[in-house]
């Protein structure tokens, strides 16, 4: 038996959705019992798979779930949207978000470090009883209970990070007031000739310290780095009390 490929939408067995899980869970466990599945050679197991994913829609990772279920207790159960029996159990309760809520207001929301450092005084330095379980709190969990509801329903606001820009550098006059570090640069291109680039000549003075550099570059880069890194050629520097 073949079976053309197609999606749920488009296929004409599809059992209606709007019925829920439990008339599909209850078709499969009806056409395993009948087919005798689990007696079922591997080739022919593989036909009734897609069989089945052709007829109710179910992924085959939902169909081998259903399946094992049904190998180990000899029922399909529909669990209705409840939890699983052994769902694991939350560590941090909604009290423990709101509780990180207001520590937040009161420090300024600091970084994950800062405040687990915080919680951890509070509960072994100030003996609040509160913070016991909060006290133990690892940084990413710090986080995880920044985006729970409950946190955010406690917090009075919730800033994201603002990006900060930092100019390399600001072209203007310098106002040194009295500190080392602030140049005049004056360059002076020497023109080209047979096509090729000049030499650029450079005159960096500080302003201050009236310390002198006096050189030349083969092309016109960034003056600072150019001078910092040593791209200079043929320089040479001296000091002059101007």
């Amino acid at each position: 038996m073949r079976f053309a490929p197609s999606s749920r939408a488009a296929s004409p067995w599809i059992l209606p959705s709007t019925t829920g899980t439990r008339p599909i869970y209850l078709f499969v466990r009806r056409s395993l019992e009948r087919l005798r599945y689990h007696r079922l050679g591997k080739p022919d197991k593989g036909l009734v798979k897609v069989y089945l994913a052709k007829v109710t829609g179910l992924s085959r990772a939902q169909l081998t779930r259903l399946i094992a279920q049904h190998r180990r207790t000899g029922h399909i159960r529909d669990r209705g949207g409840k939890p699983p029996a052994n769902a694991f159990q939350r560590r941090y309760t909604p009290r423990d978000a709101a509780l990180l809520a207001e520590v937040d207001v009161a420090y300024g929301r600091l970084s994950g470090p800062a405040t687990k450092e915080v919680l951890r005084r509070q509960y072994e330095v100030h003996g609040d009883g509160r913070f016991e379980r909060l006290a133990h709190i690892s940084n990413g969990h710090t986080y995880n209970l920044r985006n729970r509801r409950d946190y955010r329903l406690g917090s009075l606001s919730l800033d994201k990070t603002r990006p900060v820009q930092v100019s390399t550098g600001v072209r203007r006059k310098p106002d040194p007031d009295g500190r080392p570090g602030f140049v005049r640069v004056d360059t002076v291109h020497q023109g080209d000739r047979d096509g090729e680039k000049g030499l650029y000549a450079l005159n960096v003075v500080d302003r201050v310290t009236q310390f002198e550099h006096i050189g030349a570059v083969v092309r016109n880069v960034r003056l600072l780095k150019g001078v910092g890194a040593g791209r200079t050629s043929g320089s040479s520097s001296r000091r002059s009390h101007v």
